[in-house]
Protein backbone atom coordinates (compact mmCIF):
# COMPACT_ATOMS: atom_id res chain seq x y z
CA UNK A 1 0.00 0.00 0.00
CA UNK A 2 1.33 3.40 -0.94
CA UNK A 3 1.84 5.58 2.16
CA UNK A 4 1.07 8.77 0.27
CA UNK A 5 -2.12 7.73 -1.48
CA UNK A 6 -2.72 6.27 -4.89
CA UNK A 7 -0.50 8.66 -6.84
CA UNK A 8 2.16 7.07 -8.97
CA UNK A 9 4.45 10.12 -8.91
CA UNK A 10 5.56 11.84 -5.76
CA UNK A 11 4.54 15.48 -5.75
CA UNK A 12 6.67 16.62 -2.84
CA UNK A 13 5.20 20.10 -2.64
CA UNK A 14 1.61 18.83 -2.50
CA UNK A 15 2.42 16.34 0.26
CA UNK A 16 4.37 18.97 2.19
CA UNK A 17 1.32 21.26 2.27
CA UNK A 18 -1.04 18.70 3.74
CA UNK A 19 -2.15 19.71 7.19
CA UNK A 20 -2.26 16.25 8.73
CA UNK A 21 0.36 13.68 7.77
CA UNK A 22 0.82 10.32 9.42
CA UNK A 23 4.08 9.51 11.21
CA UNK A 24 5.00 7.19 8.32
CA UNK A 25 4.44 9.95 5.77
CA UNK A 26 6.61 12.33 7.78
CA UNK A 27 9.33 9.69 7.99
CA UNK A 28 9.08 9.11 4.24
CA UNK A 29 9.29 12.86 3.53
CA UNK A 30 12.31 13.07 5.82
CA UNK A 31 13.96 10.29 3.83
CA UNK A 32 13.16 12.02 0.54
CA UNK A 33 14.86 15.23 1.69
CA UNK A 34 17.63 13.36 3.52
CA UNK A 35 18.64 11.25 0.52
CA UNK A 36 17.88 13.82 -2.14
CA UNK A 37 15.27 11.79 -3.99
CA UNK A 38 13.54 13.60 -6.84
CA UNK A 39 16.12 16.39 -6.61
CA UNK A 40 14.95 17.52 -3.16
CA UNK A 41 18.12 17.30 -0.99
CA UNK A 42 17.68 19.46 2.11
CA UNK A 43 19.08 18.41 5.49
CA UNK A 44 17.12 21.00 7.46
CA UNK A 45 13.77 19.91 5.99
CA UNK A 46 14.71 16.27 6.50
CA UNK A 47 15.43 16.96 10.17
CA UNK A 48 12.11 18.79 10.56
CA UNK A 49 10.13 15.90 9.06
CA UNK A 50 12.03 13.35 11.16
CA UNK A 51 11.35 15.43 14.27
CA UNK A 52 7.65 15.63 13.39
CA UNK A 53 7.48 11.85 12.83
CA UNK A 54 9.24 11.31 16.17
CA UNK A 55 6.81 13.60 17.97
CA UNK A 56 3.94 11.58 16.43
CA UNK A 57 5.36 8.37 17.89
CA UNK A 58 7.55 6.99 15.11
CA UNK A 59 10.58 5.96 17.17
CA UNK A 60 12.62 4.97 14.13
CA UNK A 61 12.77 8.64 13.14
CA UNK A 62 15.16 9.03 16.09
CA UNK A 63 17.63 6.76 14.30
CA UNK A 64 17.64 9.01 11.25
CA UNK A 65 17.92 12.18 13.34
CA UNK A 66 20.76 10.71 15.40
CA UNK A 67 22.61 9.70 12.25
CA UNK A 68 22.30 13.25 10.97
CA UNK A 69 23.70 14.55 14.29
CA UNK A 70 26.63 12.12 14.11
CA UNK A 71 27.36 13.17 10.52
CA UNK A 72 27.26 16.87 11.52
CA UNK A 73 24.46 17.57 9.07
CA UNK A 74 22.07 19.44 11.36
CA UNK A 75 24.17 21.86 13.37
CA UNK A 76 27.19 21.66 11.04
CA UNK A 77 29.17 20.11 13.87
CA UNK A 78 29.06 16.61 15.28
CA UNK A 79 26.66 16.34 18.19
CA UNK A 80 27.21 13.09 20.04
CA UNK A 81 25.23 14.30 23.05
CA UNK A 82 22.10 14.95 20.94
CA UNK A 83 22.48 11.59 19.20
CA UNK A 84 22.83 9.73 22.51
CA UNK A 85 19.77 11.51 23.92
CA UNK A 86 17.70 10.40 20.90
CA UNK A 87 18.96 6.81 20.86
CA UNK A 88 18.99 5.78 24.53
CA UNK A 89 15.20 5.32 24.86
CA UNK A 90 14.96 2.98 21.87
CA UNK A 91 18.34 1.21 21.81
CA UNK A 92 17.12 -1.90 23.64
CA UNK A 93 14.47 -2.57 20.97
CA UNK A 94 16.25 -1.35 17.83
CA UNK A 95 19.54 -2.82 16.59
CA UNK A 96 20.25 0.20 14.38
CA UNK A 97 19.80 2.51 17.38
CA UNK A 98 22.18 0.38 19.49
CA UNK A 99 24.75 0.43 16.71
CA UNK A 100 24.55 4.22 16.25
CA UNK A 101 24.70 4.62 20.02
CA UNK A 102 27.97 2.68 20.00
CA UNK A 103 29.32 5.05 17.33
CA UNK A 104 28.36 8.06 19.44
CA UNK A 105 30.09 6.59 22.50
CA UNK A 106 33.13 5.69 20.41
CA UNK A 107 33.34 9.32 19.22
CA UNK A 108 33.39 10.39 22.87
CA UNK A 109 36.06 7.79 23.74
CA UNK A 110 33.75 6.05 26.23
CA UNK A 111 35.03 2.51 25.74
CA UNK A 112 32.78 0.78 28.30
CA UNK A 113 29.58 2.25 26.92
CA UNK A 114 30.86 1.70 23.38
CA UNK A 115 31.35 -2.03 23.92
CA UNK A 116 28.08 -2.40 25.85
CA UNK A 117 26.00 -0.81 23.10
CA UNK A 118 27.95 -2.67 20.40
CA UNK A 119 27.23 -5.93 22.22
CA UNK A 120 23.57 -4.97 22.55
CA UNK A 121 23.34 -4.34 18.80
CA UNK A 122 25.13 -7.64 18.16
CA UNK A 123 22.69 -9.50 20.41
CA UNK A 124 19.82 -7.94 18.44
CA UNK A 125 21.28 -9.32 15.19
CA UNK A 126 23.08 -6.26 13.76
CA UNK A 127 25.76 -7.74 11.47
CA UNK A 128 28.13 -4.75 11.34
CA UNK A 129 28.01 -4.44 15.13
CA UNK A 130 28.78 -8.16 15.43
CA UNK A 131 31.87 -7.89 13.25
CA UNK A 132 33.07 -4.77 15.10
CA UNK A 133 32.51 -6.48 18.45
CA UNK A 134 34.53 -9.50 17.32
CA UNK A 135 37.28 -7.13 16.13
CA UNK A 136 37.35 -5.47 19.56
CA UNK A 137 37.57 -8.88 21.24
CA UNK A 138 40.47 -9.88 19.02
CA UNK A 139 42.34 -6.67 19.87
CA UNK A 140 42.32 -7.55 23.57
CA UNK A 141 44.83 -10.46 23.25
CA UNK A 142 43.37 -12.53 26.09
CA UNK A 143 43.05 -16.22 25.26
CA UNK A 144 39.51 -16.47 26.61
CA UNK A 145 38.48 -13.36 24.67
CA UNK A 146 39.98 -14.72 21.45
CA UNK A 147 38.07 -17.96 22.01
CA UNK A 148 34.89 -15.92 22.52
CA UNK A 149 35.55 -14.02 19.29
CA UNK A 150 36.18 -17.25 17.38
CA UNK A 151 32.99 -18.78 18.81
CA UNK A 152 30.95 -15.77 17.70
CA UNK A 153 32.52 -15.79 14.23
CA UNK A 154 31.98 -19.53 13.84
CA UNK A 155 28.33 -19.16 14.88
CA UNK A 156 27.91 -16.43 12.27
CA UNK A 157 29.48 -18.53 9.57
CA UNK A 158 27.16 -21.43 10.40
CA UNK A 159 24.12 -19.14 10.21
CA UNK A 160 25.05 -17.50 6.93
CA UNK A 161 23.62 -18.94 3.75
CA UNK A 162 25.75 -21.63 2.06
CA UNK A 163 26.34 -19.38 -0.98
CA UNK A 164 27.71 -16.62 1.24
CA UNK A 165 30.06 -19.13 2.87
CA UNK A 166 31.25 -20.26 -0.58
CA UNK A 167 31.82 -16.63 -1.56
CA UNK A 168 33.95 -16.08 1.54
CA UNK A 169 35.99 -19.19 0.68
CA UNK A 170 36.40 -18.17 -2.97
CA UNK A 171 37.74 -14.76 -1.97
CA UNK A 172 40.32 -16.29 0.41
CA UNK A 173 38.54 -15.06 3.51
CA UNK A 174 37.93 -18.55 4.78
CA UNK A 175 39.12 -18.84 8.35
CA UNK A 176 40.03 -22.53 8.37
CA UNK A 177 38.83 -25.16 10.79
CA UNK A 178 37.74 -23.89 14.23
CA UNK A 179 40.25 -26.18 16.02
CA UNK A 180 43.07 -24.48 14.05
CA UNK A 181 42.14 -21.04 15.37
CA UNK A 182 43.65 -21.80 18.80
CA UNK A 183 46.92 -23.45 17.65
CA UNK A 184 48.72 -20.20 16.85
Amino acid sequence: QNLIGTKTELDIEEISKEEMRSPQENLLLGQVYDRGHFGHKDDQKAALYYQEALSQGNDYAAVYLARMHLEARIKKKRSNRDAIKLLLPIASQCPDASYLLSKAYHNQSKSGEYLDSLKSAMNQGHMTATLLFVEELLKSRYVQTIKDAARILFKLLKEWHVDSFKLLSKNNYFLGRPQDWFDA
